[in-house]
């Protein structure tokens, strides 16, 4: 946690978990099982949105 912003924070551990837990997962969805490209867009463009979203909730509650 540094001095700076709670949002900014919380928006930034939000895409760092995305690039760590989910965006690997929806690729390998799409190479190994072959899903459509559009869908699995859709799917990594969600997700991305609810890491940012439960980012900053996590960061809301930890500014206490």
């Amino acid at each position: 946690m540094e001095a700076k912003p709670w949002l900014g924070q919380g928006l930034r551990f939000g895409l760092a978990l995305w690039l760590i837990g989910s965006l690997g997962v929806y690729l390998v969805y799409f190479s190994v099982q072959q899903m459509p490209a559009d869908l699995v867009a859709r799917q990594v463009a969600f997700g991305l949105i609810e890491s940012l979203l439960l980012g900053a909730v996590v960061a809301a509650t930890y500014r206490a």
